[in-house]
């Protein structure tokens, strides 16, 4: 189960980096004390979160992380600075991505992989 072997293995990854967790947290803007709690069971980073570990530790997939054999997209690294990038902004800054993504006509683009499926305003 993901809640019992996670935490022991982001303390792993976070050693094999030779990272402190004054580091990481610094590096993802949380506290130690945050990063220390997840490490202890006391808590859990959530997926966006965890991909950025996953950046931060070199590691290539979120399965690899949490030691489970998870059916989960990969993303490039392009993607997931994006997903780092949006997690650091604050609400205004979100809401205003979202409006101007809302404010696109995507209609006829089609999604990346698979031109079968395309996107549209109300996705």
């Amino acid at each position: 189960m993901l809640r019992d072997t996670l935490p022991a293995r982001l303390r792993e990854f976070r050693k094999k980096a030779n990272l402190t967790t004054a580091d990481v947290g610094k590096m993802i803007g949380k506290s130690d004390r945050t990063v220390s709690a997840w490490e202890n069971g006391r808590g859990q980073p959530d997926a966006d979160m965890l991909l950025r570990l996953c950046s931060i530790y070199g590691i290539e997939s979120l399965s690899e992380l949490v030691g489970e054999n998870m059916s989960l997209p990969s993303l490039s690294t392009e993607e997931l600075r994006l997903l780092s990038l949006f997690d650091d902004l604050n609400e205004e800054g979100r809401e205003k991505v979202f409006a101007y993504i809302n404010d696109l006509n995507l209609t006829g683009i089609y999604k990346k992989n698979d031109p079968s499926i395309m996107v549209s305003k109300e996705a």
